[in-house]
């Protein structure tokens, strides 16, 4: 027998309406405090996010504009064969009365006047003509004269022990501007007087013309071996371009030695080539310098410069967005003086901020002396008919350097502006956030290595160069010596050689160098990168920068979007992922914004999009369960809605997908809705 059950259904009791209706006032209030601090935080986070990815758009694109004006501004391939021929024709070529002697292995006054009258006039002066047009080494034309010119110092008073005095020793001090010989008559033991000119060959009509001291048409700098800057003054001798002639001076100058070991400290050759194939001007410079302890040193260099950089399309285009980088180095520049004055000395604390600084003074310093070239070189070019100006070879050799300064300074720059770059690597993955947070990390305990490092090294380069610097070449100075430690650093020392001049000292210090450098401290250097790495990964395993994850977010979602409208709804399943039941899809969403569209719209979500933007972050529109469990913190508070157990439990069965309280029980969703006008019931009915 059936006992009738006179209880209402529980559908109906109005203490379990009551009670339901109080648990979704606790959970609708804790849902709307949620949101809203997810609202605040995705509003910011927006902005950051903006912020950050079109600074990072803007400096990658200056430094990819900035790397094509350095490469396309120079034709490298032309400029280096240009320089390479003549580098071989005068630097390469054996000298035929001494087979095996080069200019690189000259070492007396007699083995460089073989190479003056065999090599270089051979090669630059071969012709018997009068006109500089005639071509040479190739399709190369002469741009002003030829020169040799020499740096000679004055005799001193010695200071010798009393023992040696009777022999009367003279001394000559090394190069200086101090020490630098100024006297007017020509120089050389037997040289003739400004009246004896008719003594020499009847071509010298006047002496003063070929062997007097010039001060200089300006400053032509020539860098020495052991550190010494030659200027552009001294005796010179113009050649003239017959062949014949050149010979008669040179044998007069032999002759009167004009050369001397002891008074001349450098002997410098000076000449300008054109070649109208590469329309590219050659700075030739060879310097064989005397040092008062005897020996030569011979040296080089060859500049290319690109005075008329105008008649090539490629450098015109390098032109034009050379002056887009001026405008946005001036843009940066503003951008940083405002970001100083707001933040003061603690902008300058960040490492890629001070970068960035450097970078700008560099700028202005190369756009200073890009400035000066081209002022040089409008003078040069409007003179050039005139070949036999002599102000037009100095100036040209000064426009070579300074071009010279500003390829160095533009290689600097393009250093600093691609390690800035660093700064941007969290955007593209967790993996690069990883490494260049070690990078930061690291910063301080790899410069307390390198101080200790520094330590030992500069302790063992002054003991090689106090034991090995008067026996081997590579430890002569203390800056070789420090480079030569640095080879042996890398791996390419040569233990024999210490072994043959110090037998006790010589592998011992080289064994103790390798193990103490190479061993020890550099191990510790890895060590420590290796505890950061791992130390980061910990850490960004427990929390991560919500901008760079924001910005990596909605460069998947771009490129998700990207593959589906290119693959398109056919080849949906390519690029989503399986679907997941604790992620609410865009539909449930939807019903969850029309069911408090109202305390949605007050808290300035005014559009369903926007709310799906803040419910999103998975870039599929679908809101994970666990950013509930994140922020239960932000729940936590609201102590008047009930246990946080009772909160949360209630929260995520509002917002699963098969939601007891929203989809499933109609009775209870029919009171939720009873309390919403009717348009927003037909809303979400609809």
């Amino acid at each position: 027998m059936s006992v009738k059950n006179n209880n209402p259904p529980a559908s109906e009791d109005p203490a379990f309406i009551n009670e339901t209706k109080e648990k979704w006032n606790r959970v609708r209030n804790s849902a709307i405090t949620f949101m809203a601090s997810r609202t605040e935080r995705y509003l910011a986070l927006k902005q950051a996010r903006r912020a950050r990815l079109m600074e990072c758009i803007l400096y990658i694109g200056f430094t990819i504009i900035f790397s094509y004006v350095i490469i396309a501004a120079r034709d490298t391939s032309k400029a280096f064969n240009h320089a390479q021929g003549v580098r071989e024709y005068l630097v390469g070529t054996e000298i035929p009365s001494l087979p095996g002697k080069t200019f690189d292995t000259i070492a007396t006054i007699s083995e460089l006047w073989f190479w003056i009258k065999e090599v270089f006039v051979e090669s630059v002066i071969w012709s018997q003509g009068s006109d500089f047009r005639y071509p040479i080494l190739g399709n190369n034309q002469f741009v002003g004269p030829i020169r040799i010119r020499q740096a000679r110092v004055m005799e001193l008073q010695c200071k010798i022990p009393p023992a040696l005095a009777y022999r009367g020793a003279n001394c000559y001090n090394e190069y200086s501007t101090a020490t630098m010989e100024r006297r007017k008559n020509p120089p050389g033991t037997s040289w003739p007087l400004y009246g004896e000119c008719s003594k020499l060959s009847s071509t010298l009509t006047d002496c003063r013309n070929w062997t007097s001291y010039n001060p200089g048409y300006g400053w032509i700098p020539i860098d020495s071996f052991a550190g010494i800057t030659y200027g552009g003054g001294g005796y010179e001798v113009e050649l003239p371009i017959r062949k014949s002639d050149t010979m008669l001076i040179l044998g007069d100058m032999e002759k009167y030695e004009w050369l001397n070991d002891n008074f001349t400290r450098a002997v410098f050759f000076e000449f300008i080539l054109y070649n109208p194939n590469s329309n590219l001007f050659l700075s030739t410079l060879l310097a064989v310098e005397i040092p008062p302890s005897g020996g030569m040193v011979p040296s080089y260099a060859f500049r290319v410069v690109d005075l008329y950089p105008q008649g090539r399309k490629s450098t015109q285009e390098a032109t034009a967005l050379f002056y887009l980088v001026f405008g946005m180095v001036i843009i940066m520049t503003i951008a940083e003086i405002l970001m100083i004055a707001k933040h003061g000395r603690d902008f300058l604390k960040d490492g890629y901020n001070l970068i960035t600084v450097i970078n700008i003074i560099f700028f202005f310093i190369v756009y200073i002396l890009d400035l000066h070239s081209l002022a040089t070189s409008s003078q040069i070019l409007s003179k050039t008919s005139n070949v036999n100006d002599p102000n037009i070879g100095v100036k040209i050799h000064q426009t070579a350097y300074v071009a010279k300064l500003v390829y160095n300074f533009n290689a600097f720059n393009a250093f600093l502006a691609w390690l800035r770059c660093l700064k941007y690597m969290d955007l593209i993955s967790d993996r690069t956030e990883r490494i260049t947070a070690t990078l930061s990390a690291c910063a301080s305990s790899v410069a307390a290595l390198l101080v200790i490092f520094g330590i030992f090294y500069a302790g063992f380069s002054i003991a090689f160069f106090a034991a090995f610097g008067q026996d081997l070449y590579r430890f002569r100075t203390m800056g070789m010596t420090c480079l030569s430690l640095f080879d042996i650093l890398m791996g390419g020392g040569n233990l024999q050689e210490l072994v043959q001049y110090n037998k006790v000292l010589g592998p011992l210090l080289f064994v103790s160098f390798v193990v103490l450098m190479a061993l020890v401290l550099l191990n510790m250097f890895l060590a420590i990168i290796v505890q950061t790495y791992s130390n980061i990964c910990d850490k960004m395993e427990r929390e991560q920068s919500e901008v760079s994850s924001s910005v990596r977010w909605m460069a998947r979602k771009s490129a998700r979007s990207f593959l589906k409208m290119i693959l398109g709804s056919g080849k949906k399943n390519v690029v989503e992922k399986q679907k997941d039941d604790s992620l609410l899809n865009e539909s449930e969403l939807r019903i969850i914004w029309e069911t408090d569209r109202d305390a949605f719209e007050a808290m300035g979500i005014t559009r369903v999009n926007m709310f799906l933007d803040i419910a999103d972050t998975t870039g599929e529109n679908e809101m994970e369960l666990s950013a509930v469990q994140d922020n239960e913190k932000a729940i936590d508070g609201n102590q008047d809605h009930g246990t946080n157990e009772e909160i949360s439990h209630l929260l995520m069965k509002l917002l699963e997908r098969t939601s007891a309280v929203m989809l499933e029980q109609k009775k209870l969703r029919g009171i939720v809705e009873g309390s919403r006008p009717a348009s927003r019931v037909a809303g979400a009915k609809a």
